[in-house]
């Protein structure tokens, strides 16, 4: 009987972590980001749903996907959400995003 409770939780706890690893990514497409202006506005729309602004090929995208941005010299956000929109990078230029 300790036997197959010890399978059970452990059979649970798989399950619950193979959830969490299925979250959904999110890129959403919020306009131009090629001005100061623009990218304070694309920085503001993207806090208000609680996902990370970045400026990609001078557009705005609200995403969880990656950590970090180009602001601040990381390039792992970028790559992210490159490869999530099906796209190569080439990395971080001026604090933007840059993928072909």
């Amino acid at each position: 009987m300790k036997f197959s409770t010890s399978i059970l939780v452990i059979s649970l706890g798989l399950l619950a972590l193979s959830n969490v690893a299925r979250a959904e990514s999110k890129v959403i497409e919020r306009g131009a980001c090629t001005t100061a202006d623009e990218k304070a506005e694309c920085s503001q729309q993207c806090t208000e749903g609680a996902l990370q602004p970045m400026c990609v090929s001078d557009t705005c995208f609200c995403t969880n996907v990656g950590v970090g941005d180009c602001s601040e010299n990381n390039n792992k956000g970028c790559k992210a959400i490159c490869r999530t929109l099906g796209l190569e990078t080439t990395g971080c230029s001026d604090d933007e995003c840059v993928c072909d």
